[in-house]
């Protein structure tokens, strides 16, 4: 949906298909995160990665945070401590999902 809209206004097929990707590869890391400290596999820890963030809309969080032009050196810092912890809190909720309904198809 991204990558079409992205060609329609305007760029070519290939870059807007990578640019489409580029929110979901700076996800990756925290996905094989959760993957590992759940013990899960990669699959099913970026589906509950993702169900999280979907029930929490945790992206819409992440555009306001990013909209924010901080004023000085101290918001900053705040304003990365909020986004670290959101985070944090994103992985550890798929990581309590994934042990604790490990035996079933969704366990978010």
């Amino acid at each position: 949906e991204k990558r079409h809209g992205l060609f329609k206004s305007g760029a070519p097929e290939g870059l807007a298909g990578q640019l489409a990707m580029s929110e979901v590869a700076e996800l990756i890391p925290d996905i094989a995160l959760t993957a590992r400290t759940a013990g899960a596999d990669i699959v099913a820890a970026a589906k509950a990665f993702f169900a999280v963030s979907d029930a929490f809309r945790i992206p819409r969080v992440e555009d306001a945070a990013r909209s924010i032009t901080p004023s000085d050196y101290y918001d900053q810092l705040a304003l990365s401590r909020a986004t670290d912890t959101i985070g944090a809190a994103r992985r550890g909720i798929a990581v309590a999902a994934l042990t604790g309904h490990a035996g079933t198809a969704d366990p978010v």
